[in-house]
């Protein structure tokens, strides 16, 4: 892989394996791994956002939220996603790392759940 950077090696492996998951049905099994995932190459096809925030967005879902990224996103409840953000905040998060999460996963309802709209609310 000498002589591809970073930014080409992700375009290389999009353009040969194409989208990874369509939009699901509501009988699907989609753990909200599996949504992030399809959000963040959704993000890269579409150049919604830049590469150092894509690169984020792995981070939250390989490292951060582990107490509900492998739940079925149409099972998760308002409740189950407040608790997950709490957990973060006793880590010593930052609130403001805390509310980068909230967003991404309330734009993650949005285009995978989008009749899931939870109150979420990120304070210490």
């Amino acid at each position: 892989m000498k002589g591809l950077n970073k930014m080409k090696f992700k375009e290389f492996i999009l353009k040969i394996m194409g989208e990874p998951v369509n939009k699901p049905e509501e009988t699907e099994a989609l753990t909200l791994r599996d949504a992030f995932t399809a959000y963040i190459w959704d993000c890269r096809k579409n150049n919604t956002y830049s590469e150092p925030t894509i690169d984020s967005y792995e981070v939250i879902r390989d490292k951060h939220l582990q107490f509900i990224i492998d739940v079925n996103i149409f099972t998760l409840d308002e409740h189950l996603v407040q608790v997950a953000l709490d957990n973060e905040l006793a880590k010593g998060l930052s609130l403001s790392t805390v509310r980068k999460y909230k967003s991404v996963l309330l734009r993650i309802f949005k285009a995978y759940r989008p009749d899931f709209k939870p109150n979420l609310v990120v304070r210490k």
